[in-house]
């Protein structure tokens, strides 16, 4: 050792998100409900994965992300590493039943949300793969969810509505198409309710909201008239 400290996660991790790429939504999807039909734009895993993971590679940090059995429940184990062996662990809820299809729609679905939630990036949208994940089974059950930790909290929960209500979005069912086209998920699986989100699907839509809040209040860089 020369006696120089090395960096560890935390400090990786800052700088990366100081040069977090721009990853432009490529694709599109058409989601019909039972209140009516919408369509979005997306990046998919694929775009994410590319643009993102060189960057972490630059700074010495690494993602995986596989099926296991936790604690007797289905789940995607998650993780994002660094070279100096720290580590940040998560858990993402998978279904337990269904085809293979649904289910690895689930899994890719997972991926995508688990390593935008773990690194900050937030392109919004959902994996093309994704919307085969239409079968029941696909969606986490919320009991799973809350006893491993992952189910939105009282902050961020807190955090939506104060920026809902900046935006004048105020009526319930406006805010759950919001919600439903920046989280996207897949076909007959639409959020009813802002406290069935997960904390992923949290950070995205907090992000989405944040940023629609700061297009929406004038620069207090730009100087008034008269002055």
């Amino acid at each position: 050792m020369t006696g120089q400290t090395q960096p560890g996660l935390a400090k990786a991790l800052a700088t990366v998100q100081q040069h977090l790429p721009e990853i432009g939504k490529a694709h599109s999807a058409n989601i019909r409900t039972d209140k009516g039909n919408f369509s979005y734009e997306y990046a998919d895993l694929t775009d994410i994965a590319k643009s993102l993971m060189p960057l972490l590679g630059a700074h010495g940090l690494s993602f995986i992300a596989k099926p296991t059995l936790q604690d007797g429940q289905f789940v995607l184990a998650y993780s994002l590493l660094h070279e100096s062996g720290e580590r940040e662990d998560g858990a993402y809820p998978l279904p337990a039943g269904g085809n293979p299809q649904a289910i690895g729609s689930a899994i890719s679905y997972g991926r995508r949300y688990c390593l935008c939630a773990v690194t900050g990036v937030a392109p919004g949208g959902s994996d093309d793969d994704g919307q085969a994940a239409s079968q029941p089974a696909a969606k986490p059950e919320p009991e799973p969810t809350r006893r491993m930790g992952l189910a939105v909290t009282q902050a961020q929960l807190s955090k939506m509505h104060a920026c809902f209500n900046d935006l004048g979005i105020t009526d319930r069912q406006e805010r759950l198409d919001y919600t439903n086209r920046v989280i996207a998920r897949e076909a007959g699986h639409e959020v009813t309710s802002s406290k069935e989100l997960t904390k992923a699907e949290a950070v995205a839509l907090i992000n989405h909201l944040d940023a629609d809040v700061t297009a929406a209040v004038p620069s207090l860089s730009e100087p008034e008239e008269g002055t």
